[in-house]
């Protein structure tokens, strides 16, 4: 007789902690952090258009950077879709906002 192990690993689906919107203002370094709790740690990716000299970096530990200087012909509304996703069912799915506005004055 052979006694066997098996190693299970219960998903745990992911869900973000993050507000639906965030305002940067052209001219001017911003960073705006999306964050995902989950087991294991969730990978964040978005889709949709990021305006000129706006990045989106997952950070590999739950957490991603919305980050960068919008361009001066950036203004305007950019609706992304962030999902954290680790092999648990289902995808935590955000609709977000990213609200590009003229400098201050």
């Amino acid at each position: 007789n052979t006694l066997r192990f098996l190693e299970a690993h219960l998903f745990v689906a992911p869900t973000t902690i993050s507000r639906s919107s965030k305002t940067f203002r052209i001219g001017t370094p911003a960073v705006f952090t999306v964050k995902a709790k989950a087991d294991p740690t969730p990978t964040l990716t978005e889709s949709g258009p990021l305006p000129q000299g706006i990045t989106f970096v997952d950070q590999g530990n739950g957490s991603a950077d919305l980050s960068g200087t919008p361009a001066a012909d950036g203004q305007g509304l950019y609706p992304l879709t962030i999902t954290a996703s680790n092999g648990g069912q289902p995808n935590a799915v955000e609709h977000f906002t990213l609200n590009v506005a003229a400098p201050r004055r």
